[in-house]
């Protein structure tokens, strides 16, 4: 189906004509819901069996249907479903599922180009996975009553922009992942606790995340929307696994532990305040925010991997983890920062490489420690401050083994000689000149 018919299809069920006017997951058509004497569809599918007083079509563990004539038929005979429902290839700009009130399994839709619309007005449960899937006409899906599925995952509907769902009221359990829509916004979700994955990335046209979601199992991943994206999860206390990319605000006010690695790469932000988390149970990487400036990371007591801080170009002090005792891997910083503090640090158990454009970083807090040993306990130690390059080896209980120290801008003096003297001896004298001007232009664009 062509771009024109998906538009034209939009203006005649009078959706939003530009992603950015869209507010999706929000029940905003009174039309679509039940009437209010009417009393709410709520069944345990699980609880039916083989004897259940229903059709043997609406008992089949799988239903496949590529046509409208074939749903026409399964609903016809079946207000739920106790197995899973397959819409593959189907024949219709339109999916109707109307009748429909509870599916015991999955709802898939998928690698259907036609559909532009898809509509389940009095739909309640989904007992296993919602999944839409390869729909590259998809413009809007009608599901304003649905409470409960197990899993959401909607990936390759790249122009829906257009939800009508009571998320506020639905409840899933497991896994929320939204890839490559045309959703702007994702809001609330207020019933959910806790969830397995909350997945959202590839969304070019999404402006806001905002969830009440207090727990994440496993992975926490934002990347690849907007730029102006905005993050807002205000409960979210623990989560197993962090990766924010891509972000112009991050709000994770109440975030107390992370169990595996947190990083933030390639943010807009110019401020993460993160104060009232104590533990990451891994890496921490700040990584390539050009405008970061403030961090507050005060009450970080115990970092178990390693500190990777780089490429924070309007970072100019890492001075945001006063209490901060242990750090369990390897550091890595390197930027243009002017000082590196860590009042409370007492051990790293890996290697580190400090590196900064600045002449103002002082080494010499690291290379000389006051009572003779080095809290890097990794074997190898290399602070860089402008030109300036200072060693240190160490053996595992701190004990310094050799100190060492290297002029940078000597070096690079040496290797500008080493350079003339090689083009001045190795060709003609009336191509010397030139070739020296162009070696010594060379090596000072290497040097920037």
């Amino acid at each position: 189906m062509s771009l024109l018919a998906t538009q034209s299809m939009s203006a005649a069920i009078d959706l939003p004509r530009g992603p950015h006017n869209v507010k999706p997951f929000r029940s905003d058509q009174p039309h679509l819901q039940r009437r209010a004497n009417e009393p709410f569809f709520e069944i345990d599918v699980k609880s039916l069996n083989a004897n259940s007083p229903i059709s043997d079509l609406c008992k089949k563990d799988l239903h496949v249907i590529d046509s409208a004539q074939e749903l026409f038929q399964l609903q016809n005979q079946c207000e739920y479903i106790l197995g899973s429902l397959q819409i593959t290839n189907y024949d219709s700009n339109v999916l109707n599922l109307d009748s429909l009130r509870a599916i015991g399994g999955d709802l898939i839709v998928q690698d259907s180009p036609e559909l532009i619309r898809m509509q389940a007005s009095n739909l309640n449960k989904i007992e296993g996975l919602f999944q839409l899937q390869g729909l590259t006409s998809l413009v809007s899906v009608e599901i304003p009553t649905l409470k409960f599925c197990r899993s959401l995952e909607w990936k390759v509907v790249p122009i829906l922009n257009y939800v009508s769902m009571d998320s506020q009221n639905i409840e899933i359990v497991e896994d929320i992942i939204i890839s490559d829509t045309s959703l702007a916004n994702i809001e609330n979700f207020n019933k959910i606790q806790e969830i397995d994955t909350f997945n959202i990335n590839n969304n070019r046209f999404l402006e806001t995340i905002h969830s009440n979601i207090k727990t994440i199992r496993g992975q926490f991943s934002v990347h690849a929307n907007a730029k102006e994206l905005e993050l807002e999860m205000p409960y979210l206390r623990e989560v197993e696994n962090i990766t924010i990319r891509d972000t112009s605000l991050v709000y994770l006010p109440q975030l107390t532990k992370v169990k595996s690695s947190l990083e933030f790469i390639e943010n807009y932000f110019y401020e993460l305040n993160l104060n009232n988390l104590q533990k990451i149970g891994g890496t921490l990487g700040i990584i390539n925010n050009v405008n970061l400036m403030k961090i507050d990371l005060e009450n970080v007591t115990d970092i178990q991997g390693g500190l990777m801080i780089t490429d924070n170009e309007s970072l100019e002090e890492i001075n945001f983890l006063p209490n901060l005792k242990q750090i369990g891997g390897a550091i890595f910083f390197e930027g243009s920062f002017k000082d590196v503090m860590f009042d409370s640090l007492k051990l790293v158990k890996g290697s580190a490489f400090i590196k900064s454009s600045s002449d103002v970083l002082d080494c010499n807090k690291w290379t000389n420690p006051s009572n003779g040993r080095s809290i890097i306990r990794g074997g190898k130690f290399t602070c860089i401050s402008g030109k300036k390059e200072n060693t240190l080896n160490v053996k595992q209980d701190g004990t310094v083994l050799e100190k060492g120290f290297k002029d940078l801008t000597q070096e690079s003096e040496d290797s500008k000689r080493r350079l003339i003297s090689k083009f001045t001896n190795s060709t003609a004298p009336s191509m010397q000149l030139n070739l020296v001007l162009i070696g010594i232009c060379l090596l000072s664009m290497l040097l920037l």
